[in-house]
């Protein structure tokens, strides 16, 4: 994933239910009855997104974790974003948008 990818989130679905938990934050899809545990950071990424109302690229992300953590590394947040953006994808909150 390289870092000049943009990001946006995939807009609410009403098929979705969210419950807070300890771990993150679970998501069920009533139109495929699947269950998905996001992680926290998962998660910020999403909040993040939607506050800034536009795509923003792997690299801002980076940037924005960073600046929550700044005691990790920027190749650290690198690699949790990229795994966090993969798992988003997949659960369709995220899409990868063109420039």
């Amino acid at each position: 994933m390289e870092g000049t990818a943009l990001w946006a989130c995939a807009g609410a679905s009403d098929q979705l239910l969210y419950k807070d938990v300890e771990d993150g934050r679970l998501i069920y899809d009533r139109s495929s009855g699947e269950t998905r545990l996001l992680s926290h950071l998962s998660q910020f990424l999403v909040e993040w997104l939607e506050a800034q109302g536009h795509p923003a690229s792997t690299a801002d992300l980076v940037l924005a974790v960073h600046a929550e953590e700044p005691e990790s590394s920027t190749q650290e947040c690198l690699a949790a974003v990229e795994t966090a953006l993969a798992a988003l994808s997949e659960a369709h909150l995220l899409r990868q948008v063109a420039r």
